[in-house]
């Protein structure tokens, strides 16, 4: 297309050289011409009855039919040449940058073309595992179907052996209700003898934390009464020194006795103190002997808890059971067994 342009461009330079040299030409001619009507205004200035201004549109007339100097022909084809330049470059930029975009174009459509080709590879992987899955299935389910009849046929074989045993022993449906009715008992048994030291262990449990908490305040009190004690010791302490300082001068006999006095005094309060101390040792003593049967308390309540549990631990399995023959049993059975379960509990209670 450039080249085209450049060839078109070439062929409009000629033309306008070949136009150039024609107007040379007419130049020449039009110059002939001038020198024509310059003599013609000549004659027409030197007519004396024609007026001014008709000489001087006679004159504009032929300066308009005059034609166009090389200088203004060369001034338009420089313009046009100019013209031709600027719409040379747009068209060069606009072809840069087709050229661009068909780049970026190019590059898209190679990365596209990089992604369906990945795609391809997925797609045929994906396939390969459905199929490989799929297969796996239906072998599965083949499988699943061997199993179903072969658990349908043991089925069948399981009703016609129940089917005979039914037949063969009659005395079977006696047996399971004579069986659930003792394990009926047994279980109402379990869980009297449950509740029962289910109940004591919580009274237990009850007493102890009553206890513990009576034991708990009277050592708090023992504490403030020891710290009491020492800090009268301390006083009496400082009392006896002080006592010991005054009579260590000499002081007058009366004064004398008076410190003897408070001295017994002292003395005897000291020995009360001795006591009290004694007692609060026994106190002591006695608080770690209460901790001790707390400990004993403790163990006995969690044998029982052990025990409880055991006891729920039967009562359950006797349940589970239960439920396994409760299906044999009949209403008559059960207030059979219950009126058994309150027999037996008023002996115990005796």
């Amino acid at each position: 297309r450039l080249e085209g342009e450049k060839s078109s461009l070439e062929r409009i330079i000629h033309s306008e050289c070949m136009r150039k040299v024609a107007d040379r030409e007419k130049s020449c001619e039009s110059c002939c011409s001038a020198a024509s009507s310059t003599k013609a205004l000549q004659k027409v200035s030197h007519q004396p009855n024609k007026p001014a201004l008709e000489a001087l549109h006679e004159l504009i007339a032929t300066l308009g039919q005059l034609p166009p100097s090389a200088e203004e022909i060369i001034a338009k084809l420089k313009n046009q040449v100019h013209y031709l330049i600027q719409e040379c470059s747009k068209r060069e930029e606009e072809l840069s940058d087709k050229e661009r975009t068909s780049l970026i174009y190019t590059n898209q459509f190679e990365s596209l073309h990089a992604q369906v080709s990945d795609l391809n590879t997925m797609l045929a992987c994906e396939q390969e595992k459905w199929l490989a899955e799929k297969k796996q299935l239906e072998n599965s389910h083949s499988l699943l179907e061997d199993e179903v009849t072969a658990l349908k046929a043991q089925t069948e074989e399981l009703h016609s052996t129940i089917d005979t045993i039914s037949a063969g022993c009659p005395d079977v449906d006696a047996k399971l209700a004579r069986r659930s009715a003792e394990l009926l008992y047994e279980l109402e048994i379990s869980k009297r003898l449950a509740r029962n030291q289910g109940n004591d262990i919580n009274c237990l449990h009850q007493q102890l934390k009553d206890r513990l908490e009576a034991l708990q305040q009277c050592l708090l009190q023992e504490k403030q009464l020891k710290h009491d004690r020492e800090h009268e010791k301390q006083i009496l302490k400082y009392r006896i020194h002080k006592l010991e300082l005054e009579v260590s001068h000499s002081v007058p006999r009366t004064t004398a006795d008076q410190t003897s006095a408070q001295l017994a005094a002292i003395t005897a309060k000291y020995r009360s103190l001795l006591q009290a101390q004694s007692l609060m040792m026994q106190e002591k003593s006695q608080g770690l002997q209460l901790e001790s049967e707390k400990q004993h308390l403790l163990d006995e309540r969690e044998q029982l808890s052990q025990l409880l549990e055991s006891a729920r631990e039967k009562v359950h399995s006797l349940q589970a059971s239960l439920n396994l023959v409760g299906a044999n049993t009949t209403h008559v059975q059960v207030e059979v067994m219950s009126k058994q379960l309150a027999a037996l509990e008023l002996r115990e209670l005796r």
